[in-house]
């Protein structure tokens, strides 16, 4: 099955909400560890593999951030993403789909045409 690995980010008082996550999400490579960003502020980091699967457990969570008001940043294949709305959400999700097609493609599989869009 095709996975790929990113990088969550969260502010620490949103360490529970992380840990979480990489316990609902199968292949979770561990627990989240303290990061310094280049401003000096402190963020919660977690490696996790995503596949197909979740998704759309990740796009649901992200969502749920959004809606209490509460980033993360999300980086695929040395993009960026600030998850602070509906519309970086769907851009996380798209740019997972997109990874997801080219490990397809590189097994031989077919891609997928059809696109995760973002719930609500």
């Amino acid at each position: 099955m095709p996975q790929t690995q990113i990088v969550i980010k969260v502010p620490p008082l949103d360490e529970e909400a992380l840990q979480q996550l990489v316990g609902a999400l199968e292949d979770g490579d561990g627990e989240p560890f303290e990061s310094r960003a280049l401003d000096g502020g402190t963020l919660l980091t977690a490696i996790v593999t995503v596949g197909i699967p979740t998704i759309s457990l990740l796009r649901t969570w992200m969502l749920a951030r959004v809606a209490q008001r509460r980033g993360c940043i999300v980086q695929i294949d040395g993009q960026t993403f600030q998850g602070y709305s509906a519309e970086e959400v769907a851009l996380v999700v798209e740019a997972l789909e997109k990874r997801a097609n080219q490990l397809r493609s590189s097994r031989g599989e077919e891609p997928r045409e059809e696109a995760l869009q973002p719930e609500g």
